[in-house]
C-alpha cells in the first residue's frame, strides 16, 4: 500500500487526488514526533485517571452500548481543547479544512474528536460514520499511538472502497482519513492495546 509521505508544507491538492482516485487518504509523517509523543502521555494520563469510558453508538434518545457492536473505550476530547498537544493536533488539522473549504466548498466549520483504546480482543463492527438524518460529518480522521505494530497484532482497519477491501495496520504516526458519508469500514480484533485519536470534521 502506498503511503504518501510528508511534505513541508503539505501538498493538500495530492491529498484530495488521493481521496478522489482511492476514496481514503493514507499519511505518515504529518503530525510530528514531538505531537504524537504529547498525545500518547496525554492518551495514557487520561487512562490512569479513568477517563475513557465504554463507547457507545446512535445519537440522542437513540445512544446505547452495544458491546455486540464495538468495545473500544473512549474519552471526548472538549470543543476548545486545553492540553497544548490536542490544540497542536487540532491546528494541522485546521489548515487541511479550510484548504477543503476553499476549494470543495466543504463549509467545514470544526471537529469533534476523542481518544480511543481498543483492548486486546476489542473490535468494531462494519459500520458507517455518518448518522441517519444527520450529513454533518463531512471527513474522518483517525491518527494511531501504536508503536512497534505488526501484522501479527492484528487490530486491522478495515476499509471497503469501491475496489474492493483496503486492511490498514494501526502503526505509529499514521493518519488516514476517508468521507464519513462514503466508506464503510470495521475494526479488527487486536492482540494487544490499540489507541489512536479520532474524529470527524464537521
Amino acid at each position: 500500500m502506498r503511503v504518501a509521505p510528508q511534505t513541508d508544507p503539505p501538498d493538500f491538492d495530492a491529498w484530495i487526488d488521493q481521496l478522489l482516485e482511492n476514496q481514503y487518504i493514507d499519511l505518515q509523517g504529518w503530525i510530528p514526533e514531538s505531537t504524537l509523543d504529547a498525545l500518547y502521555l496525554a492518551l495514557l494520563t487520561e487512562e490512569a485517571a479513568g477517563a475513557l469510558r465504554s463507547a457507545q453508538i446512535g445519537r440522542g434518545a437513540e445512544v446505547q452500548r452495544r458491546a455486540e457492536i464495538r468495545s473500544d473505550k473512549i474519552a471526548w476530547w472538549p470543543d476548545e481543547p486545553e492540553h497544548p498537544a490536542q490544540k497542536t493536533y487540532l491546528a494541522y488539522l485546521k489548515a487541511w479544512w479550510l484548504h477543503l473549504n476553499q476549494t470543495c466548498f466543504t463549509a467545514i466549520q470544526g471537529g469533534e474528536f476523542h481518544s480511543a483504546c481498543y483492548p486486546p480482543g476489542a473490535f468494531y463492527a462494519r459500520h458507517l460514520d455518518q448518522f441517519r438524518g444527520d450529513r454533518g460529518r463531512v471527513i474522518s480522521v483517525i491518527t494511531y499511538l501504536n508503536r512497534d505494530w505488526t501484522e501479527a497484532d492484528g487490530g486491522q482497519l478495515v476499509l471497503y472502497t469501491a475496489r474492493g477491501p483496503i486492511s490498514i495496520l494501526p502503526q505509529w504516526g499514521r493518519t488516514v482519513m476517508f468521507r464519513s458519508e462514503e466508506l464503510e469500514h470495521e475494526v479488527l480484533p487486536g492482540k494487544k492495546e490499540r489507541r489512536s485519536i479520532t474524529g470527524w470534521l464537521r
